[in-house]
C-alpha cells in the first residue's frame, strides 16, 4: 500500500515537471512576442523566424547521422563496452564523446 502511494506521488512528479517545462517554453514565447517592440530585439525574432525551416532541415539530417554513428558503436562495441551494450547507452556514449572530449573510455 506505501508502495502504490509513492508511485502516485512518482507519477505527479512527473506530470508537475512536465507541466512546468512547457509551462518555461510558452513564457519565453511571450518574451519574443514583447521583443518586437524594440527594433534591435525586432531583428533576433525575424532572423530566427526565417531560419526556423533551414534549422530544422540541418537537425533532422543531423539526427540521422548522428544515431547511424550511435547505432554502428552499439553493433561494433557493445559486446566489448559497457556503455555501448544498449542502444540508449550508445546514443548517451556517442553524445558525452562528441560534447565532452576528457573523458573517453
Amino acid at each position: 500500500k506505501m508502495f502504490d502511494a509513492f508511485q502516485a506521488v512518482s507519477i505527479w512528479n512527473e506530470s508537475f515537471r512536465l507541466v512546468a517545462v512547457l509551462y518555461l517554453f510558452v513564457l519565453m514565447l511571450k518574451f519574443f512576442k514583447s521583443f518586437k517592440a524594440n527594433k534591435r530585439l525586432n531583428v533576433v525574432i525575424n532572423t530566427l523566424t526565417h531560419s526556423v525551416k533551414d534549422v530544422s532541415h540541418f537537425g533532422i539530417v543531423f539526427l540521422t547521422i548522428f544515431l547511424c554513428y550511435a547505432w554502428a558503436a552499439h553493433v561494433f562495441f557493445g559486446w566489448n563496452i559497457e556503455a555501448a551494450s544498449s542502444m540508449f547507452g550508445a546514443i548517451y556514449w556517442r553524445w558525452s564523446g562528441a560534447v565532452d572530449s576528457t573523458d573517453m573510455e
